[in-house]
């Protein structure tokens, strides 16, 4: 299903199955949005997709990642991780918000 989403542009909501739900085997909603690591260079979460691993995304986590292939994603600068607000906004996602994003782009 596309759902709208391109460099940029946030999806197109009213297409997700439910929004905010988010259901294993759906699609990742948006596959990119761009990222500001702790030294501030820009990338995008299109750029740490790629390979053939698994990437989880922690929305505003608590603790700083363990695990490979896992981003930390936050608001606001300061939490150790990468800087992306908009992540919120397309993925919906809350502080505490955890997503499993296989390798072919569908959500585990």
């Amino acid at each position: 299903m596309f759902l709208g989403a391109r460099r940029g542009h946030p999806p197109a909501r009213h297409l997700l199955p439910r929004p905010g739900q988010h259901h294993e085997n759906h699609r990742c909603p948006c596959p990119d949005a761009p990222l500001i690591d702790a030294d501030g260079t820009k990338t995008t979460l299109f750029d740490l997709f790629r390979g053939p691993h698994q990437t989880r995304l922690r929305f505003g986590p608590a603790t700083p990642a363990q695990a490979p292939h896992t981003v930390d994603l936050f608001r606001t600068a300061g939490g150790g991780g990468y800087v992306s607000p908009e992540a919120f906004v397309f993925y919906d996602a809350t502080d505490g918000t955890e997503l499993l994003v296989r390798s072919d782009g569908y959500l585990a």
